[in-house]
């Protein structure tokens, strides 16, 4: 299903540029039940994915990235990511 490749690039990307490297299956598996779960078409997922990490860019987040990076002083921005991404589609967790 081409979507879901193209979900599977763009969290792939998200992955790499929020410091979460390690987990880009886990974070792909979770875009693509968010995805399924929000009932948008594909045009309209792929916007709310640009505005959470628009938003998501602008936050300070305090959680170390893994590993070196972390020593570094990057900061994994990928859990803040989803819990934007999930509001803006109406899925917050309870």
């Amino acid at each position: 299903m081409q979507i879901q490749r193209d979900i599977e690039a763009q969290i792939q990307r998200l992955s790499d540029e929020f410091h979460d490297g390690d987990h880009v299956k886990p974070n792909i598996g979770q875009a693509v039940r968010l995805w399924r779960a929000s009932g948008l078409d594909e045009v309209a997922f792929a916007d709310r994915l640009l505005e959470a990490r628009s938003i998501t860019k602008r936050r300070v987040v305090n959680k170390p990235a893994d590993g070196e990076l972390g020593e570094l002083g990057l900061r994994n921005k990928m859990p803040y990511f989803f819990t934007v991404l999930r509001d803006l589609l109406g899925l917050q967790e309870r």
